[in-house]
């Protein structure tokens, strides 16, 4: 900034000094009052001037903004608005609003399974991981994983602070809660081990934009005090990490003591009202110490379940699964995008067959495939493929099978003596499907437990008859009437079950040699149960009426006023399907067995993915930073992938694109049914714009300011040219004054 020193400023021509210097008689006084306008108009010109020159430029830089910034976006809200403004605009692909992750410590799946008999509970009821692996060993890389994508320090336990997106910065930043809440913590925030305590089981602690920020770390990680009191209060955040001590969660105790303190914790939240829209992740951070993975990974096979009214009951996620995908099925559940580490969904898809979603249609599609033995790779003839609630088939001498499916996610068994069963999930998404699959002998630790279904009239096979296991898991007769179960060594109660015959139940003990029971049912009236739920809309919650409610083998029925279907069933496994015009339409998987069963469901529009990646046409690379609006309220800034990812109804978008130094763009994109990918390829601008052509962040204010100062300079010419007039004005007038000698 330049400065000027105006005439009669400090350091030129005192005003004392011209005043003396022209000539006046002794006896006459100076006529201060008669000359004084000569000076003060002047001063207050120049002043005035400089006033009003400052207050053009300032308000001209402060409307422009500072060269090179962009400012907010046009018709976005402010910082301070974020919060409120995206958190009523997220948009959820489920009912869930609740993901709450617990994490137990260094087991193997088998040995959970066998010891865990509550965590065997679990996944009978709701969904489990049946391929999970940890990351790698120790326990820290693993935390890390889950909640950042990253784990950069295999092989160590330290405690060490990170500069990297988490899951707590996606959440907080989507306008959503948080919080982790760690057993024995001794305050808030706190980041050493004390007592059954240890900070390295706490990976939010980790991030150093957290543990920086006393006030966000102080109101973000608590004990356990924190959680009761989120629990009484019903305000549960949306993103929940729990950290049980190195007691509980079996790190110094083992599988049984966890399994117990996870049956304490856990069975009273399930009759909670919060749960109805929660899910819980339970999860092992790492194995006992196997290195078995894929794709990089070796820190051994760990439980997974998915535990929550939106989890399809009995449902088996079989594909590869570790931290990674947890953490890509929270950012998925939550509406988020992800941290731009290793939670891309293309490797570490979310398991979101494990949830209920909407589905479009339901047109028959089919389901085919191929069994073969593992050892030989030979086809493998008789095999029972059956679809949880679903129909069920049998190999043919080739060894395949195939059966007609609506859209949907479905989970399949394939099984026959001799054989390790094995179930997959697949989707049904308009189009026909394959699923091979290969049946390895029954293992060392694991002894089948085989026989057939015969009815007691005739000796006659049962085909599709039910066999269930207690504490979890089912399976249904071949065309045979032959099943089989590995189990491990243990007492476990079987129950065999079909439409038109009594239900009968047997104990059996295995004890390292495989075992045969076989059933008979009697024919006759069996017991009947009901299936009754309630239909609700999701936006608001009230009662869905003229909804048709299907049951498979029994009928369909249209809900009135009040939401409610009823129907009147045997034991046996169904399929309900939920539909009405304009909304999605679910379906859930139900087994009926000794008991009555409730089933509830919510409808919403369906959406769809509407995704892709900014790139920048100078570089040809993806342009972080940009925001992309989808309304003035729904909007995205991108990370380093240039990626942004927003769920939508059906119709026409206005996609607006807006980047430091980049032209303003704008594209029009439509959703009709399905997922959208939209690249936006945009260039730098001379001047860049906003909407309608107003500059953002363009250097225009310097010329406004040369201007002003132009304006300054002339105005003060203007005004010394009349002051050197007044002056020899004065001096005329004194010398007129001068008495005549």
């Amino acid at each position: 900034m330049s400065v000027i020193l105006l005439p009669g400023g400090k350091g030129h021509c005192p005003r004392a000094s011209w005043e003396s210097s022209i000539a006046m008689p002794k006896s006459q006084p100076l006529e201060r009052d008669r000359f004084a306008p000569v000076t003060s108009p002047l001063r207050s010109l120049w002043l005035v001037t400089l006033v009003v020159t400052l207050t053009i430029v300032g308000g001209m830089g402060i409307a422009q903004g500072l060269p090179g910034s962009p400012g907010p976006a046009p018709n976005h809200p402010g910082t301070s608005a974020v919060a409120a403004s995206v958190h009523s605009n997220v948009t959820f692909p489920t009912s869930v609003r609740h993901v709450i992750t617990v994490l137990l410590e260094n087991q193997d799946t088998g040995n959970v399974l066998s010891k865990g008999a509550f965590e065997r509970h679990l996944i009978a009821k709701y969904g489990y991981a049946s391929n999970y692996y940890a990351i790698c060993h120790p326990s820290a890389p693993n935390y890390l994983g889950l909640t950042s994508g990253e784990s950069d320090q295999c092989g160590s336990d330290s405690y060490n602070v990170y500069s990297t997106t988490n899951i707590a910065d996606l959440v907080q930043n989507a306008g959503l809660t948080w919080a982790s809440y760690a057993e024995s913590l001794p305050s808030p925030c706190y980041t050493g081990n004390s007592g059954n305590f240890v900070v390295r089981h706490v990976p939010l602690l980790f991030y150093k934009d957290i543990v920086s920020n006393s006030t966000r770390c102080d109101s973000h990680i608590e004990g356990f005090n924190g959680w009761n009191s989120s629990v009484s209060s019903g305000d549960i955040p949306n993103y929940v990490f729990i950290t049980p001590n190195i007691l509980d969660d079996g790190h110094n105790t083992g599988v049984s003591y966890a399994d117990q303190w996870l049956k304490n914790w856990l069975s009273p939240l399930l009759n909670d009202s919060f749960f109805q829209s929660s899910v819980f992740l339970i999860v092992y951070d790492e194995s006992g110490g196997t290195t078995t993975g894929y794709d990089g990974l070796y820190g051994g096979k760990v439980y997974f379940a998915a535990v929550g009214p939106d989890v399809y009951e009995n449902s088996t996620y079989s594909a590869d699964a570790s931290h990674y995908n947890l953490l890509e099925t929270t950012e998925w559940l939550l509406g988020l995008g992800n941290t731009g580490h290793n939670d891309n969904r293309s490797s570490f898809p979310p398991m979101k067959s494990l949830f209920r979603t909407p589905t479009s249609n339901s047109t028959n599609y089919t389901l085919s495939g191929d069994i073969t033995a593992a050892s030989t790779g030979d086809p493998i003839s008789g095999v029972n493929v059956s679809v949880a609630g679903g129909p069920s088939t049998t190999t043919n001498s080739s060894g395949g099978y195939q059966m007609a499916l609506a859209n949907g996610s479905y989970s399949l068994t394939a099984s026959a003596p001799g054989f390790v069963p094995s179930t997959g999930t697949v989707t049904i998404a308009g189009a026909n499907v394959v699923q091979n699959f290969t049946l390895a002998v029954v293992a060392a630790g694991l002894y089948p437990v085989s026989g057939t279904v015969s009815d007691s009239s005739n000796g006659a096979p049962i085909a599709g008859a039910t066999v269930a296991i207690s504490g979890g898991g089912s399976l249904t007769t071949s065309s045979n009437g032959t099943y089989a179960i590995p189990l491990s060594n243990g007492t476990y109660y079987l129950t065999a079950s079909d439409p038109g015959y009594q239900s009968t139940s047997s104990s059996v003990t295995v004890a390292g040699t495989s075992v045969t029971l076989n059933f008979t049912l009697t024919p006759g009236a069996p017991a009947v149960y009901s299936v009754s739920g309630l239909v609700e809309y999701a936006s608001n919650r009230s009662p869905a009426s003229g909804v048709t409610v299907a049951l498979s083998s029994t009928g369909s029925q249209i809900t009135g006023p009040s939401g409610n279907y009823l129907f009147s069933v045997v034991n046996g496994s169904y399929n309900l399907t939920v539909e009405k015009a304009g909304l999605s339409t679910q379906s859930a998987a139900i087994s009926v067995l000794g008991s009555s069963v409730v089933e509830n469901f919510t409808l919403e529009v369906p959406v769809f993915p509407l995704t892709g990646v900014v790139i920048s046409q100078v570089t040809g690379s993806a342009l972080p930073g940009a925001n992309v609006s989808l309304s003035p309220t729904v909007w995205q800034i991108t990370g380093q992938s240039g990626r942004f990812s927003f769920l939508v109804p059906n119709g026409t978008y206005e996609l607006e694109i807006v980047a430091s130094g980049y032209s303003f763009s704008v594209r029009n994109v439509s959703v009709a049914g399905g997922p959208v990918s939209q690249n936006i390829s945009i260039g730098l601008a001379t001047t860049p714009t906003g909407p309608g052509g107003t500059p953002s962040g363009s250097p225009v204010w310097p010329w406004v300011a040369l201007a002003g100062v132009v304006v300054a300079l002339v105005v003060i010419s203007l005004a010394l040219l009349l002051r050197r007039r007044r002056s020899r004005q004065k001096t005329r007038a004194a010398r007129l004054r001068r008495p005549v000698r």
